[in-house]
């Protein structure tokens, strides 16, 4: 059920086959990641999570330590926090923390959460041809709306599915594909953009376009990574998006 609309999303056509030309051609739909594609957050994560490590009586890992942390989700930031701290912390401790890091989190009002250079120019443009846009993320959907309204981007991605509003988050196709769904807009026909390597085989599974932008926050070495296009600013994103006249 679509949380906004009140609708239930239509199915969306799994893979297919891609023709050469849909690798070139200007899609129907792009989806995009939240953190480390369209937005920094890393300020407010850090803030929130060394709180939480210094509520249990551990070291703190400042915004350095905390980037190759993301992507996975708050549960996985906070166990991989408590192994680059010490000793793994035990499920009861683990449920203690993690409810104290959204607590600290949402109490933060994301206020040193940016947008990376040029990228609302690229979702304005995208809006202005007529293509569709909407976030996958693996950050729970209300906070990742509240950052997009704070940001002024509601408007301009008007599909949001986090992950706690779908079966099978990222890397699993099935959070894709719902967000295609409600786009109305088939795997083939969209590209997905993406920053880390949960992007690149979502994108990868799910059969569409994928372009990842460098200045997320990858853990791995993102050349070698299979995708269709790698990206160092808007403008090489407008590009690969098929918004260049």
């Amino acid at each position: 059920m679509d949380a906004s609309s009140g609708q239930a999303p239509q199915p969306c056509p799994r893979r297919k086959s891609m023709s050469p030309d849909a690798l070139v051609r200007r899609p129907l739909a792009v989806v995009f990641d939240l953190d480390g594609t369209l937005v920094d957050s890393a300020e407010d994560l850090a803030s929130a999570l060394d709180a939480t490590l210094t509520a249990f009586a551990r070291p703190t890992l400042g915004v350095a330590g905390l980037r190759s942390l993301i992507g996975d989700g708050a549960k996985r930031l906070v166990e991989d926090a408590w192994r680059a701290t010490g000793k793994p912390a035990d499920d009861a401790t683990l449920a203690a923390a993690l409810s104290h890091f959204r607590a600290e989190y949402d109490a933060c009002g994301f206020a040193t959460t940016r947008l990376y250079p040029g990228v609302e120019g690229v979702l304005v443009r995208l809006a202005k041809v007529g293509i569709r846009a909407g976030v996958c993320t693996n950050k729970p959907g209300g906070p990742a709306r509240t950052i997009l309204r704070r940001l002024g981007l509601a408007s301009l991605l008007p599909v949001v599915i986090g992950s706690d509003e779908t079966k099978r988050r990222k890397p699993d196709p099935e959070h894709l594909y719902d967000v295609l769904a409600r786009l109305g807009v088939a795997p083939e026909d969209a590209v997905y953009v993406g920053d880390n390597e949960h992007d690149a085989a979502i994108g990868r599974l799910a059969g569409c376009r994928t372009v990842l932008v460098r200045w997320g926050y990858c853990r791995v070495p993102i050349e070698e990574l299979p995708v269709d296009a790698l990206v160092s600013d808007a403008a090489a994103l407008s590009a690969a998006l098929g918004l260049v006249d």
